[in-house]
């Protein structure tokens, strides 16, 4: 008796007798389960029976279809052949207005069963394999997956829900091959209707053992100074998918993990912070899924020296950008140059007139700043730059001396302001009206625009700003307009230096 039945030869193993060897399992139905497996010991010994005999059968099954002519799987059911699909499902003809294919009632019973897995078979110990089923006929299939493992006995992956999937986890399993099945069944159906997937087989192969690790130039030769990053990396043997953990042993200390077993082969090495000397390291290697501490490492063990780096002899000053003098608000770029060390800290200071040193830019591997003087009083600056190598611990090994000057000044102050109208007036109310305003005497003017209605108060048209020209969306209202242009150098705190006087006009009609 072959082990994939038709539909109804999969209903008649739990829903009817079969011979003496399914006999046990057809007394009274019980419930239907909940939750965990449920079904009767008699099913289930009568299911372990029925596969065991399509074991010893499945040999006498292909000879016996090849001496008939045909291969494995075809041919017509015998006594010795399994039908390779169920037998076709009755058909009504599709009427006018009704589909083609009848709809299921919500309590049909599941007519096929199919089993699929994900990554195929074969596969390495330790990958994790998905196994999905599918059922056929019915409108909430119920699913329960089975594992038979080599020369052992079949149990449970995953009992009964309507949870079409199941991992499988194959980490520290024994290589083989082994069988699967999935149950399928209507939910609330109980054992009477439960339909059989075929066997489904699965060879897990064990996983080539790591024979060897090869320990792989670091980014930065040794010798290097402390604060620097390290890329430590290695090549594994032997293997197809090898993890990596990396070992490091200070000098006179113990070893301890740089980084824990992972699939990549890098790793990075931070040398903030440590102290001077030889450094040892290792890679253990094994292979995914292994349940070694190892099975390779890097010998002979490299070595890596950290060793003091010499410090800063110098601290240099370069001219500021833009050159001095300038009026407040300017964006000064400040630049040095350190010597003697090679890989120099830079950290600026600055003392306004009258005032205290301040930390204008703290420690970091730029060696520029920027000097924003935006509300900044006038007068001179004095400057210093501190210089030392990375991962000193001094405060400073060199700075500037004498220290370096840099001057805030208004500039001359403004003697005059005009101002031209485009286009000129009169013009049309609702005109759009561009102002450009002059000055002179001031090398960093600023300006402000004032108008004043027919009738009205002056207002600001543009408050104070570089730039020299503004926009008037002129009013529907008719009349004479009054303007004025306030202008002032750059820096200075008073409210204005020059205006226009008298006061241009402009006419809207």
């Amino acid at each position: 008796m072959g082990r994939t039945w038709s539909a109804v030869g999969r209903t008649v193993l739990v829903g009817t007798c079969v011979g003496a060897l399914l006999a046990a399992a057809c007394g009274p139905s019980t419930a239907a389960p909940s939750g965990n497996v449920q079904q009767s010991a008699s099913l289930r010994l009568a299911y372990e029976s029925m596969v065991a005999l399509e074991r010893t059968q499945r040999g006498d099954d292909a000879a016996n279809q090849q001496a008939d002519g045909n291969q494995p799987g075809e041919g017509t059911t015998t006594a010795s052949t399994r039908p390779t699909s169920n037998p076709a499902q009755p058909s009504k003809s599709a009427q006018p207005g009704q589909p083609a294919e009848p709809v299921h009632p919500a309590n049909a019973a599941c007519g096929a069963v199919t089993l699929g897995a994900s990554p195929s078979s074969p596969q390495f110990v330790g990958v994790t394999v998905v196994l999905t089923g599918a059922a056929t006929g019915c409108s909430s299939p119920e699913f329960e997956f089975w594992i038979l493992p080599p020369g052992g006995k079949w149990a449970v992956l995953q009992s009964f829900s309507p949870n079409a999937t199941a991992s499988w986890h194959t980490a520290a399993l024994a290589a083989g091959t082994y069988d699967f099945d999935a149950w399928g069944r209507q939910a609330g159906s109980g054992d009477q209707n439960v339909h059989i997937s075929r066997i489904a087989s699965y060879n897990l192969q064990a996983s080539a053992v790591c024979t060897s690790v090869a320990w792989n130039a670091p980014t930065l030769p040794s010798p290097q100074s402390p604060g620097v990053l390290v890329g430590l990396s290695g090549t594994a043997s032997g293997c197809a998918s090898p993890l990596y953990q990396f070992w490091i042993q200070p000098a006179g200390g113990a070893w301890a993990i740089l980084r824990a077993y992972s699939p990549s082969s890098a790793a990075m090495w931070d040398t903030t912070g440590l102290l001077t000397g030889t450094y040892n390291f290792d890679i253990w290697v094994k292979h995914s899924g292994s349940t070694a501490a190892w099975e390779a490492h890097t010998l002979p063990l490299p070595a890596y020296t950290l060793q003091p780096a010499a410090p800063c002899s110098s601290s240099t000053w370069k001219t500021p950008i833009p050159l001095a003098p300038q009026a407040p608000g300017t964006l000064v770029t400040l630049s040095g140059v350190a010597g003697g060390c090679p890989n120099p800290q830079y950290q600026f200071w600055i003392q306004p007139p009258g005032g205290a040193w301040a930390i204008l830019q703290p420690y970091g591997s730029s060696s520029t700043a920027v000097w924003n003087t935006a509300g900044a009083t006038t007068g001179t600056y004095l400057f210093d730059i501190w210089a030392k190598q990375l991962g000193s611990s001094a405060s400073w090994e060199a700075h500037i001396s004498p220290n370096p000057t840099d001057l805030l000044q208004a500039g001359s102050p403004c003697t005059s302001s005009t101002l031209a109208f485009n286009p000129a007036s009169p013009a049309t109310a609702g005109t759009s009206i561009q102002l450009n305003a002059n000055s002179s005497g001031c090398p960093n003017p600023l300006y402000e625009f004032w108008v004043l209605a027919p009738g009205g108060a002056w207002t600001t048209l543009q408050g104070y700003s570089p730039s020299a020209t503004a926009t008037w969306n002129t009013p529907l209202t008719t009349g004479t307009y009054l303007f004025d242009v306030w202008v002032k150098q750059a820096g200075n705190a008073g409210d204005w230096e020059a205006h226009i006087a008298p006061n241009p006009t402009y006419t809207l009609v």
